[in-house]
Parts: C-alpha cells; structure tokens; sequence
C-alpha cells in the first residue's frame, strides 16, 4: 500500500479556508478599537477631552481601518484573576 501525502493533497483546499478565518479573526480584533471608542464617548465628553464630532469621526475612521486588510491594529492584552488567600 503506497503512502499518501496528505498534506500536499489536502493543502491547496485548507489553506482558503485557514486565510478566510484568520481575516475573520483579525477584523474582530481590530473592532475592539471602535467598539472600546463608542463606550468611553461620554466619559471622553464629560472630561473635555474631545467633542461629540470629533468622537464621531475617530469612529468612522476605527470602523473603516478595521475593515481594510492592508491595515494592522493592535491592543493590549488584558487579564483579569481571582484567587483566595489559603487559611
């Protein structure tokens, strides 16, 4: 019984499919900007830190670079922990 390589024959089918979900991935990332954006509007507001327009912009601007595949986005990675003090 001869061998099959798989990898060269299920590669060229995977790897679509492997691409389309890491763009999937990726975008959903690169919402949190604009998502985190809009939940800070007011409190952004309230300190006179930006007007309503300008928040508004900096939106549709966070929404338009999620969206394009040639733009790279970056966020910080957070964690959160519970514990209990043994005794």
């Amino acid at each position: 019984m001869a061998a099959i390589d798989h990898g060269r024959e299920l590669g060229p089918r995977v790897k679509p499919i492997v691409v389309k979900l890491g763009q999937a991935v990726r975008r959903k990332v690169k919402l949190l900007s604009a998502v985190t954006m809009e939940a800070i509007a007011d409190a952004v507001v309230a300190a006179d830190l930006a007007t309503r327009e300008e928040i508004a912009q900096i939106v549709d601007e966070l929404y338009r670079l999620a969206g394009d595949d040639t733009t790279v986005m970056s966020a910080v990675r957070i964690v959160q922990a519970w514990g209990r003090k043994p005794g």
